[in-house]
């Protein structure tokens, strides 16, 4: 973790991700504003989630048979023009047919699937072999830095000015997120017989070495899970806010900082709260049964300090969860086939899409308070099962 480049390289992630969360806190309340439909906003927002699952082993499959960093500057490149035509989209046209931003958006998340698989694999090349957790945690914190103080400038920019500016300084500082990329150490490829495969086969292999390891099946099965129940909160956070508690704009920038403040906080502590046991399994089971329970409570109409505490706390719940599942996949990871195996979890995330149809549907028939309360209970069911089950299995 001392080598210079490391801190270059999070500092550049961190202003790429900056413009990215202010771009997203923009785009939803932009949809809700534009289109005036909680459905309208769960199509499009899904269209940009849903190609992060194909996407994902592509991506790793391509990080392990070509050159890491040539193909992370090629996918990146890619992430730019697409923003950039977004950009566009949104500030010259005063009401795109929704079709056709969710088709920009869709093209978008082509390449934003396929980047985290190749960047994961690149990870451990950049810093020592026993520093992975520290690392994963301080990218993590850099990642939910930008995420707290992206909602606030974005509302701030919205309140104060015109949502297109937003949208251009999200292109502006992808900039040096890119350029960073060019400095990238040279990376040995280990060359192996395995890698000339095709990718249906080598991915047989890689869901073999899945399937005989308990700990990893385990984890892709609860994170599947939990991408599907709890993580859609997150992107109805916009209709939990303007449909449900009936505020504007500014208290969404505010609410959602407080949710990306207790993220932060997971990075920072997230070694301290995973350790280096795998016994330590049920702390993560626990993480999203009090995700879950949360939930529940955002049920009630609770006072100003205590929502905005449980908010706090759900991020911070919410991140350890996802990072800790990525953490025990490097751990298990071989380096041959470290961009497939990484893309296996990462995978997982396009499940979201999956849960944000459903439930900005069911919020549409019903309202946002009962779906956050259905989301809830299936959670606490869900991971009670697993907690019990888990501890049946240690006492044995």
């Amino acid at each position: 973790m001392k080598d210079k480049f490391y801190p270059v390289f999070l500092s550049c992630t961190f202003l790429g991700a900056l413009g990215e969360y202010m771009a997203l806190t923009t785009l939803s309340w932009y949809l809700l504003e534009t289109y005036s439909a909680v459905a309208i906003m769960g199509q499009v927002l899904s269209f940009r989630v849903f190609p992060r699952f194909f996407m994902g082993f592509i991506g790793g499959y391509w990080a392990d048979i070509y050159d890491r960093k040539k193909m992370i500057l090629l996918v990146y490149a890619g992430i730019m023009f697409m923003s950039l035509l977004q950009t566009i989209l949104v500030t010259t046209i005063s009401k795109p047919h929704w079709l056709l931003l969710a088709m920009t958006l869709f093209m978008r998340s082509i390449f934003d699937g396929a980047e985290p698989s190749i960047r994961n694999a690149i990870l451990p090349d950049l810093v020592k072999k026993e520093a992975i957790t520290k690392a994963v945690g301080l990218y993590a914190t850099g990642l939910n830095l930008a995420a707290i103080l992206a909602p606030i400038l974005a509302s701030f920019m919205m309140f104060k000015w015109d949502i297109k500016y937003v949208f251009w300084i999200d292109l502006c500082f992808q900039i040096p997120s890119f350029i960073v990329l060019f400095f990238v150490p040279k990376i040995k490829n280990i060359k192996s017989e395995n890698q000339k495969t095709s990718i249906i086969k080598s991915y047989k292999e890689v869901i073999h070495f899945v399937y005989q390891s308990p700990i990893l099946l385990n984890c892709v099965k609860t994170s599947i899970l939990m991408m599907f129940l709890l993580f859609p909160f997150g992107a109805m956070l916009s209709i939990y806010v303007k449909e449900g508690l009936n505020l504007g704009v500014k208290e969404f920038g505010i609410i959602s900082g407080i949710e990306s403040g207790g993220a932060v906080l997971a990075g920072i502590f997230l070694s301290k709260i995973f350790g280096s046991s795998d016994k330590k399994i049920i702390r993560w089971h626990l993480l999203a049964l009090l995700s879950g329970f949360i939930l529940i409570a955002f049920y009630f109409k609770l006072p100003q300090l205590l929502f905005y505490f449980l908010i706090f706390l759900f991020g911070f719940l919410t991140q350890s969860f996802r990072s800790m599942s990525r953490i025990i996949f490097q751990k298990k990871a071989p380096d041959l086939i470290r961009g497939k195996l990484m893309s296996v979890i990462i995978a997982d995330s396009g499940f979201v899409s999956l849960g944000l149809l459903l439930f900005t549907q069911l919020a549409t028939k019903t309202d946002i308070f009962l779906t956050t309360l259905i989301m809830g209970i299936l959670i606490c069911s869900i991971m009670l099962v697993k907690i019990l089950k888990s501890q049946k299995l240690a006492t044995e």
